[in-house]
């Protein structure tokens, strides 16, 4: 779909091709190696997020999944350890679960990697997509996972980065990403791979007028054009277009300052925009699937200026969806802490809580350390609740302690340490 006429864009900034070209040769390089170490063997090969959406940028990580009966983590040790030789531009990011019961698990219970799941696209193997197939036929976990990606583009993204995030700032890469969410929700038996042909599909089953798909395309293209540039300036994967970037972004770029401003403003004010298009759709999808008293919550939270709704402690006996959202929303300390304590199970919710800068340091520290309920033991030093500890150790609000426990958690991720000690400077 990639070459319908839709995708054709004058921009002087221009990204989708290049990402495309970028994702493509990282890949043949991976699907070599993959041959080499399982060639005839039952193993497969997978990609999610920008890899199967062929949009990665110059240092993007490597988003991966390989799946076997029987994986040999030694094997699967030396294919990532040659990977990373020959591409050490990108940082591989291998699922570390390789069955296809243990990604059945997940996909229950972590949003982040039921995401992944949801979008798996099967670059090589004998394993078919039967498991993605049954996922993506989940329509009340997926409307969650809807409204779980909502409230972060409506409620944690604009207090947690600034507009010269191009990533996760207001209106910049994800607002355009959440439509890839929502057409493959709507076409659950169809294969919809990128942002580009999510949109397409919105077009002409029109849920999307053609001009705005064509401009929302024109602006995505401008997005990921100076993502590329910037990583290309920065030699390594960031987002953040700061002071002593910018002017090699620019020369990069051959433009002047005034006119990247000016183009992420115009882009900005767009993506604003079309996220109101979008949200629209998603809530006439919750009619179909909820609660009348649920669906007027959630109308209440998105639509209604005065954004009251969001504080009522009624909201605890109401359906998941409508707990999730609020986790993100409530300004209400003694709300979080009462989500807090009567969903110690929820992943999504406790997600929402520790996104939320009105939370209390000693609510965050339940979701750590939750010394009076073994299943929450269990689950908290999960592969899957370790999301949770990244976005605690980004929250300004956690304290001292709380990002020392991080530092020295066993199960802890580099990058959640280094989101901790950020906050310990």
């Amino acid at each position: 779909m990639v070459d319908n006429q839709l995708y054709k864009t004058d921009s002087i900034i221009s990204g989708i091709q290049e990402s495309k070209n970028i994702t493509e040769h990282v890949l043949s390089v991976c699907l070599n190696i993959f041959k080499k170490y399982f060639e005839g063997k039952d193993y497969s090969l997978f990609s999610w997020g920008g890899v199967a959406r062929r949009e990665m940028g110059p240092f993007s990580d490597l988003d991966l999944i390989i799946l076997s009966k029987r994986p040999s983590k030694r094997k699967i040790e030396l294919f990532k350890k040659e990977v990373q030789h020959l591409l050490p531009s990108h940082r591989l990011d291998i699922l570390e679960v390789y069955t296809i019961r243990e990604l059945q698990r997940l996909a229950q219970i972590d949003g982040t990697d039921r995401q992944a799941l949801l979008f798996l696209r099967k670059e090589y193997g004998y394993h078919n997509t039967k498991m993605a197939e049954k996922i993506r036929k989940d329509s009340r976990n997926n409307l969650r996972e809807i409204f779980h990606i909502c409230a972060n583009l409506e409620f944690a993204y604009p207090n947690m980065f600034n507009d010269r995030n191009i990533k996760f700032g207001e209106g910049r890469i994800k607002y355009y990403g959440f439509v890839h969410l929502l057409a493959n929700y709507i076409k659950s038996d169809f294969d919809i791979y990128s942002t580009v042909d999510a949109f397409e599909y919105l077009s002409v089953n029109r849920f999307l007028d053609e001009k705005i798909v064509k401009k929302a395309i024109e602006s995505f293209d401008v997005l990921l054009g100076i993502r590329n540039s910037l990583q290309r300036v920065a030699k390594k994967e960031v987002y953040v277009l700061e002071e002593e970037l910018i002017g090699g972004v620019v020369k990069d770029l051959m433009i002047t300052k005034e006119e990247l401003f000016l183009s992420l403003r115009d882009n900005k004010k767009f993506a604003l925009l079309l996220y109101d298009y979008l949200k629209k759709i998603a809530l006439d999808m919750a009619c179909e699937e909820l609660d009348p008293q649920d669906v007027n919550y959630l109308y209440d939270v998105f639509l209604e200026s005065s954004k009251k709704a969001y504080l009522k402690d009624s909201v605890l006996n109401m359906g998941e969806i409508c707990r999730v959202v609020t986790a993100y929303a409530t300004k209400d300390s003694k709300l979080l802490d009462s989500l807090a304590l009567h969903n110690p199970y929820d992943w999504y919710v406790l997600y929402g809580i520790a996104n939320n800068t009105n939370v209390k340091a000693k609510t965050l520290w339940r979701l750590i350390c939750y010394s009076d309920d073994s299943k929450a033991q269990e689950l908290y030093t999960d592969f899957a609740w370790r999301n949770i500890y990244l976005y605690i150790a980004k929250n300004p609000v956690a304290s001292r302690d709380i990002r020392k426990y991080i530092c020295n958690y066993p199960k802890a991720r580099p990058m959640d340490v280094e989101a901790a000690l950020k906050g310990l400077k």
